[in-house]
């Protein structure tokens, strides 16, 4: 091989010679022919010219061809070189001889050194081939030097000894160079030979790096600078040379949860503690993830310190790698706590199970090697119901050959209790064929079988629940087809199925409704919400009205329930009636006079016309109900109602606001205010004789007087609210008073309202501050003993004194702080008592506390009056509640089931202010009282009259003949007491025994007095 190479590249450095020396040979003749001119024949010279010129063409031909062969390497075209070259050689020998005949020492001398000249370039032209050299110089020098050799002269000869010489010197030279130049060829034949197997190499260290998916990095640990291969950059996402070479731009790159560990690594290598440097991170790529790199690498060079300087290493692509580890982790976390469970069982024959998933013991209780533990048979976990079929099946699925099945039963957990399990289940075959054992996925869907049961129950709910429905229920196309139908009730499907099923609304319903309903259900299809269609028809010759709602049920259908509202709209018009009229005499209610109220004002307001609110309630008119129950009430209101529409014009509006209540609004009374309240007065006296009048309900006899309040407006500077409120002060003033009668709205009556509501807001601070005290005033028999003594309230006020009850009790019931005040009095009144219990003479006394009308209406009274008679500790039968008439208005059954509750405890009750009230005496005989007091005010008469003292003698008798003591107050006079006591009484109370007094101004009384 290296002798063929020796001699191709002998060849290719003679051929590209070749043009050069034909070249220098052509000129070289044509120089020395014409130089010889003068000395030779000219025909002799231009032969051998056209000799040398016939024998340079012919070489020229030869390299042409050379420059074109595909086989330049051929021995063939280096023996075609020395052939031309001899006759290159000849035609210079046969001009040697024949320009030596020119017999002129100079032309001899000129000749010589011409074609010392000439040989001398061959030599160096030629000399890779000592052969071609001697086949072109020794033609040319022989004949010279024979020819000199043969002149006489001894010049020449010495000359031709020199030529002579000089051939020998070129045969010794051209053999040394050779030898030399077949040396260079060889050892730069060697030298590409291995240069190409060196490229080689590393084309194939390149190709296993690249096909490895690896980058090459070069760090210098001197300068700190690295190199990365173009692979390196390219993993990352970026261009060649595109990142920076410098540990820095890799260390930046990172990760931050691998950082401190990779560089540990590193160090531990650098440090001489481990071989090589291997280390797994991720490295930042251009659009902000993170690759998996393995990197390894190894330290090549150390300096005379042993200290790293040159650091080698490769970097490879694991990210897939990673990927399927964490893929396999969360395989391996599926079966090992998910819901699949992986069983490898060996025949459905033996039931062994081969493998079991960690997370068996989650869902069976029995842990992988309890499952593999010999005698232990799969097929005795299915449950007995589910066994033969599973089995069976399991055979017919291996006979078939199939290469998966599914089946669902159920499996025993450790724990005695099943569960449900959808079975995967594949038959692993060997390379023959036959069966090597059966791999399952079991999934546990115990939880989608008891959702699978609830919506089971849930469907049979449903239905039932459908079934249960009246309403009527239609499934309708996109275009308006009626597809199908559901009547929970038979008799609300009005017409029969078959004269609607499959027909469109606009056949079945009038034109008008068919149109909304079916502009409902494109509306439904394209919103995807409840739209509502109302509409009429005629059934039977009566008109009905029916409601559709229409729900979206997939794409192109809709379902229609409908439901025959007809009763729902005549009560909903009952109801709308009932919302601005009274239910009971069918008069408008509050709701509504407000309204008329407020539009009247701004008719006012616009033409200047005097208005009029008239406010009037029914005196007595609780006694009645009470009496007679709440029937007769209803019939006396309706009867109101009737008479008060008949007082006014037809314009005017007569509202009940409630209970007893009445309101007129009459309009248009003028634009003079003196006029206006004239006829408004005049009205309210014409209601005031109307309403007197007797009543006949159901054949009792009843008269009711009212109390009437007015108050005018004219719609400016006040609102509706202040107007209503205004004649309510007015009609409660006459209230106060007493008596029925008319009172017209003035301003001191708001005044006195709003000096009571102040002196409400200061009776409130004076609970909290404690000016509230109690004063006892003596109750005495006839002997002059003091037997009881009344709790009477009293207030400390700073500015207006001591206020006595008469002054505190109807603030403190009108702002609702009796409440709060009545069981303080309670309470105080035990503790006093208490304490004068201590002395012996007061042993005996009673103490006698009244309850109010709020008072006794107040939720668990009773109860509370217990416990602070608990708490205090006082005798219950020493404590007297007085009531007055007042207060049993109302419901009086209940107010009597609480009288019997502290009655029962020992506590006993008084009837204060017998005959000021409308107390029957059957109400008399079912209260459980002990005591009754005759008002003041027939005492008081009875001294002028002789009717009033019978008066006095009928309450004693009805007292004592019911079995009550009964006791006379207001006895200011000794002749009054004089007249009781000849009457018959025998407990007095009064003036005249003693003013209410302090605790301690009623301890300083002895307990027998004389009498007055």
């Amino acid at each position: 091989m290296t002798e063929l190479a020796n001699h191709a590249e002998k060849t290719r450095y003679l051929y590209e010679g070749l043009p050069a020396t034909v070249i220098i040979s052509i000129g070289a003749a044509a120089i020395l022919a014409l130089i010889h001119l003068p000395v030779l024949p000219a025909p002799v010279l231009l032969g051998w010219f056209c000799l040398i010129l016939l024998v340079a063409l012919v070489r020229c031909g030869l390299w042409l061809a050379y420059k074109r062969t595909d086989t330049p390497e051929r021995p063939a075209w280096l023996k075609r070189f020395r052939a031309t070259t001899l006759a290159a050689g000849i035609g210079w020998g046969i001009g040697s001889a024949l320009l030596t005949q020119s017999g002129d020492l100079n032309y001899q001398a000129f000749l010589a050194f011409a074609i010392a000249g000439i040989t001398s370039g061959a030599m160096i032209a030629l000399a890779t081939d000592r052969v071609s050299t001697l086949f072109l110089i020794a033609p040319m020098l022989v004949p010279l030097a024979i020819a000199l050799l043969l002149q006489n002269e001894a010049l020449s000869v010495t000359a031709g000894l020199i030529v002579c010489l000089f051939l020998l010197f070129v045969f010794v030279s051209a053999t040394r160079i050779q030898a030399s130049f077949n040396e260079n060829i060889r050892l730069r034949i060697q030298a590409e030979a291995q240069r190409a197997t060196i490229l080689d190499n590393e084309l194939r260290w390149r190709f296993a790096l690249e096909g490895s998916n690896q980058g090459l990095w070069d760090w210098n640990l001197v300068s700190n600078q690295s190199y990365h291969s173009p692979r390196w950059s390219l993993m990352l996402g970026h261009a060649p040379n595109e990142v920076e070479s410098t540990f820095r731009a890799w260390e930046e790159r990172l990760h931050p949860e691998d950082r401190d560990r990779v560089l540990e690594d590193l160090r531990r290598h650098l440090d001489g503690h481990t071989p090589v440097y291997e280390s797994e991170y991720r490295l930042r790529c251009k659009d902000g993830g993170y690759l998996w790199i393995l990197d390894q690498g190894q330290v090549i060079s150390r300096d005379h310190e042993g200290r790293p300087t040159r650091m080698i290493g490769v970097h490879q692509d694991i990210h897939r790698r990673k990927e399927a580890e964490r893929q396999l982790r969360e395989e391996r976390r599926l079966f090992a706590t998910g819901p699949v469970m992986l069983i490898i069982w060996e025949s459905v024959e033996t039931g062994r199970i081969l493998y079991a998933s960690e997370n068996a013991i989650d869902l069976l209780g029995y842990s992988p090697d309890e499952l593999r533990a010999p005698g232990f048979c799969f097929d005795d976990l299915i449950h007995q119901k589910d066994r033969a079929r599973i089995l069976e099946e399991h055979r017919e699925h291996m006979e078939a050959g199939s290469t998966q099945f599914e089946q669902s039963y159920r499996l025993r957990h450790k724990s005695g209790h099943y569960r449900w399990f959808y079975d995967f289940t594949r038959p692993e075959l060997d390379d023959t064929g036959d069966m090597r054992h059966l791999q399952g996925y079991l999934f546990d869907q115990t939880r989608i079988k008891e959702v699978e049961a609830a919506l089971a129950e849930s469907e049979r709910y449903n239905r039932a629940l459908l079934e249960a429905i009246p309403d009527l229920m239609f499934r309708l196309s996109h275009d308006g087809r009626y597809l199908a139908w559901h009547a929970g009730q038979k008799d609300s499907l009005y017409r029969s199925p078959e004269s609607f099923l499959h027909k469109s609304v606009t056949e079945v319903l009038p034109l008008e409704t068919a149109i909304r309903v079916q502009e409902a259900i494109r509306r439904v299809l394209a919103e995807d919400r409840m739209h509502f269609v109302e509409y009429t028809l005629d059934i039977d010759g009566t008109p009905r009205t029916f409601e559709a709602r229409l729900v979206k049920l997939n794409r192109r259908e809709v379902v229609a329930v409908i439901r025959d509202v007809t009763e729902d709209k005549q009560a909903n018009e009952r109801i709308a009636h009932m919302a601005f009229y009274d239910a009971l005499t069918q008069l408008p209610n509050r709701r509504m006079l407000l309204d008329r109220l407020t539009q009247a004002m701004i008719s006012s307001k616009r033409n200047g016309q005097q208005g009029a609110l008239i406010f009037m309630d029914l005196d007595r008119f609780k006694a009645l109900n009470d009496t007679y129950g709440h029937g007769m009430g209803d019939l006396l209101l309706q009867q109101v109602g009737q008479r008060l529409k008949t007082c006014v014009r037809e314009a005017d509006t007569v509202a009940r606001l409630g209970g007893d209540e009445f309101v007129i609004m009459v309009e248009n009374l003028g634009q003079n205010e003196e006029d206006s309240l004239k006829m408004a007065q005049e009205i309210s006296a014409k209601i005031f004789k109307a309403l007197s009048a007797p009543y006949n309900l159901n054949g009792l006899e009843h008269v009711s007087t009212p109390s009437i309040g007015i108050s005018l407006f004219d719609g400016h500077g006040i609102s509706t609210d202040e107007v209503l409120q205004q004649a309510d002060m007015a009609m409660y003033e006459i209230k106060r008073q007493g008596q029925g009668g008319i009172r017209v709205f003035e301003s001191s009556i708001q005044s006195s309202l709003k000096t009571r509501s102040i002196l409400a807001h200061e009776l409130h601070q004076a609970m909290i501050n404690q000016h509230l005290v109690l004063h006892y005033q003596p109750q005495i028999d006839h002997g002059g003993r003091i037997r009881a003594t009344e709790a009477l309230l009293r207030w400390h006020h700073p500015r207006r004194g001591l206020l006595n009850a008469a002054q505190v009790i109807p603030v403190a019931e009108e702002s609702g702080l009796m409440l709060s005040i009545g069981p303080w009095i309670i309470e105080q009144a035990c503790q006093d008592m208490k304490r004068w219990s201590e002395h012996r003479d007061w042993g005996n006394v009673t103490v006698a506390i009244n309850l109010s009308r709020r008072q006794l209406r107040q939720p668990g009274l009773e109860q509370a009056i217990i416990d602070t008679i608990d708490k205090t500790g006082v005798d219950p039968s020493r404590i007297r509640l007085e009531l007055n008439e007042d207060a049993l208005y109302g419901d009086m059954e209940a107010t009597i089931i609480k009288m019997r509750k502290l009655r029962a405890r020992g506590i006993r009750f008084s009837l204060d202010d017998f005959g000021s009230g409308r107390l029957s005496f059957g109400d008399l005989r079912r209260l459980p009282l002990d005591q009754i007091k005759i008002h003041e005010s027939f005492l008081h008469r009875a001294m002028d009259h002789e009717d009033d003292a019978n008066l006095l003698r009928a309450a004693l008798s009805l007292g004592e003949g019911l079995g009550l003591e009964v006791l006379a107050e207001g006895v200011e006079t000794p002749e009054q007491h004089a007249l009781l006591t000849e009457i018959g009484y025998r407990t007095f109370q009064g003036r005249l025994f003693g003013e209410p007094m302090s605790w301690g101004e009623l301890m300083s009384l002895e307990v027998t007095h004389s009498r007055p």
